[in-house]
């Protein structure tokens, strides 16, 4: 239409302004509500002047004008009874969304309650699946991840019903970094692919952007920081170009710390400041917070005591003033980690306490993850000096398997051919699976255990058998037609869910083909080993291959099989395991760690709690760290278990021990 009737008529900039807003220009939508809201002035028209105002605190709450956008749905409420009850729930929509990007988030929600009170009474049902996402996500900042994943499933069934995949991808996301928050890892990232798949589809950057940031939170924390950078890269670069405020922010911030993590500190203070710069111009105490935190961080890793804590101080009061709890809980531990490096344990222990409580308030512990390879000294100590047991150790055994599995994966990727052939990967070291390819080959595609029990069976085996041995082994007490018939079953299936060629049958015998290029953990692990015992191999090398080794076992031989074949391995690989935790343990005497060491050696109490010679070192480590309460509470330990489970009483020399570190500590 020609200029001068779209100024006749303020209602077409109004509309037009909300289709610039949907793609994402919000530098002219703000233009043309200024411009709408002249007209309606001019007409005294207060209904639709409080619509203009509404949708310009929208638009301002995108640009991060967060007490710009407050003020003008603010002005909009006080226009009492001509404003329409849908203009103001999406008034107290905007002033709650608002109220959470600054990080007040109690104010936010009860704006946000009372939005969705307004829209109920109207019955708008996507304006309240839009409040029940944007309540998840604030809930999920204070740590209520019950409440806010109540919230995100209410706001999930009704934009699968309304087929808008923008809204849905959104909703996805939230739920995905619900997971995320509660460490299932797995969940986490098949909700956040599939929302990147929606948002994209729906051509919708905004919520594209949300998503990259989360995947970029995600991969970082399961190690694949290189995944990560890209991530928040990508997630940056649509932040800006849709003038996305705070994913500008987030994302930059996350940018600096991962590259933080890997060991480029320059590029990290580089991305880190020019967050904050942003944070500060937006005056959003969530998100200076977080550049706070991660600036504290750095610089406990570039030794800048002094100024990592009036960082993290500040980041402190900033998330206690806005409730975050979890943030909070962050900087406490990251509080407890500067404290312990700098040898003032008793403050470590402190701060540790309060991160522990924090936890207990939120329900999850996942935050104390993020960067749990550099904490897991403080942690292993923390357990030495019985604070926190329960969770402590859960933390522990949860970054050390994360450790584990980097470790395995590193080796089957250098193991792994460059051809496009059949490539199986074994893991029999915990609950047993096969990898076919990189890929898992799930329950279903076995058909039965027994048939996964076989090939497992046949992989230690590798000499050809007869039919009737392995019979023998699996189907002893069974007819010999039923026997036959289960035999001729389970190998179907087993070819079936490998390959037809996986089972050689020659001259009446049976056995693995040997021609399949096959990655096996537990002979890795025995290599391994057998590499550490060899003669005059200096302590660096032992130090990395018992690393290597420990790596691989993640839990006794098939873990899930009850079957006799199966003993006499597990005990012989459980022997080989206890093995490494000794060399390993006393390696970490030598080197002065008798925290580490003493982790080692309680590792082999976990499998084998009347190991009497385990209980001395646990003493001798104790007394290495000036511990007196450890050498005595270890002794009896050692009494009760000893008494209790052989009914015996410790030897003399270990008596004469513990009184000999109990007067010389």
């Amino acid at each position: 239409l020609p200029q001068d009737v779209q100024d006749k008529h303020p209602m077409l900039k109004l509309w037009r302004a909300k289709i610039y807003v949907e793609m994402e220009n919000l530098e002219e939508a703000l233009r043309l509500l200024n411009e709408a809201y002249e007209g309606f002035s001019a007409a005294n028209d207060l209904r639709r002047m409080a619509w203009a105002l509404v949708e310009r605190g929208n638009v301002r709450r995108l640009t991060g004008d967060h007490s710009g956008a407050i003020a003008d749905c603010e002005a909009a409420l006080r226009m009492g009874q001509a404003v329409d009850p849908s203009i103001i729930a999406v008034a107290h929509r905007v002033i709650g969304a608002c109220y959470m990007l600054r990080g007040e988030f109690r104010a936010a929600a009860r704006a946000l309650e009372e939005s969705l009170r307004v829209s109920r009474e109207k019955h708008d049902r996507d304006n309240e699946a839009c409040l029940y996402q944007d309540l998840g996500a604030t809930y999920e900042l204070i740590g209520d991840i019950d409440r806010a994943t109540a919230y995100f499933r209410q706001a999930l069934r009704h934009w699968e019903s309304a087929n808008k995949p923008w809204a849905l991808a959104n909703t996805l996301n939230s739920i995905g970094v619900g997971h995320y928050l509660r460490g299932e890892y797995e969940e986490a990232l098949k909700a956040l692919e599939r929302a990147l798949e929606k948002a994209r589809e729906a051509g919708y950057a905004r919520v594209e952007g949300y998503t990259l940031a989360s995947l970029g939170d995600l991969y970082r924390d399961m190690g694949r920081l290189e995944q990560a950078v890209q991530a928040f890269q990508k997630g940056l670069e649509i932040a800006r170009q849709v003038n996305e405020a705070f994913i500008q922010v987030y994302t930059q911030a996350a940018l600096g710390d991962a590259y933080r993590l890997l060991g480029q500190h320059a590029q990290a203070h580089k991305h880190l400041q020019e967050a904050l710069l942003l944070a500060e111009h937006h005056d959003s105490a969530y998100e200076i917070g977080l550049c706070k935190l991660y600036l504290g961080v750095l610089s406990v890793d570039q030794n800048e005591r002094a100024k990592a804590r009036a960082y993290l101080e500040e980041a402190r009061a900033l998330f206690e003033q806005g409730g975050a709890r979890r943030e909070l809980a962050r900087v406490e531990l990251q509080l407890a980690y500067l404290e312990f490096v700098g040898q003032h344990t008793r403050r470590a222990l402190a701060h540790l306490t309060r991160a522990l409580e924090l936890a207990d308030q939120i329900g999850y512990d996942q935050f104390m993850l993020i960067d749990g390879l550099r904490l897991l000294p403080l942690y292993r100590y923390a357990i030495r000096q019985r604070i926190g047991l329960s969770r402590l150790r859960k933390v522990r055994d949860r970054i050390e398997a994360m450790r584990r599995e980097q470790r395995q994966a590193a080796t089957r990727t250098a193991a792994e051919p460059a051809s496009g052939g059949l490539y199986l990967q074994a893991f029999a070291l915990g609950p047993s699976r096969v990898l076919k390819n990189g890929r898992l080959i799930e329950r279903s595609e076995w058909g039965s255990a027994v048939t996964k029990e076989l090939f497992f069976y046949l992989l230690e085996h590798r000499q050809p058998m007869r039919k009737e041995q392995i019979i023998d082994v699996f189907w002893p007490e069974v007819s010999e037609e039923r026997a036959n018939s289960n035999f001729h079953s389970t190998t179907y299936r087993l070819r079936r869910a490998i390959s037809p060629h996986v089972l050689l049958y020659e001259n009446g015998l049976y056995q693995l083909n040997n021609e399949l290029e096959i990655w096996y953990d537990v002979e890795v692990f025995q290599e391994t080993m057998a590499r550490v015992r060899q003669q005059d191999l200096p302590v660096e090398q032992q130090e990395q291959l018992l690393e290597e080794a420990l790596a691989l076992y993640y839990g006794d031989f098939m873990a899930e099989c009850y079957s006799d074949w199966c003993i006499p391995q597990r005990e012989s690989l459980q022997e080989l395991y206890v093995e490494a935790l000794l060399r390993l343990g006393h390696i970490r005497i030598q080197q002065e760690d008798p925290e580490a060491a003493a982790e080692l050696f309680e590792m082999i109490l976990e499998l084998d709690d009347c190991r009497e010679d385990v209980y001395t070192l646990l003493m001798q480590t104790s007394a290495l760290r000036g511990d007196r309460n450890g050498i005595i509470y270890w002794y009896r330990r050692c009494q009760e278990v000893l008494q209790d489970e052989l009914g015996v009483t410790p030897l003399p020399e270990t008596t004469r021990l513990f009184e000999e570190l109990i007067r010389r500590v």
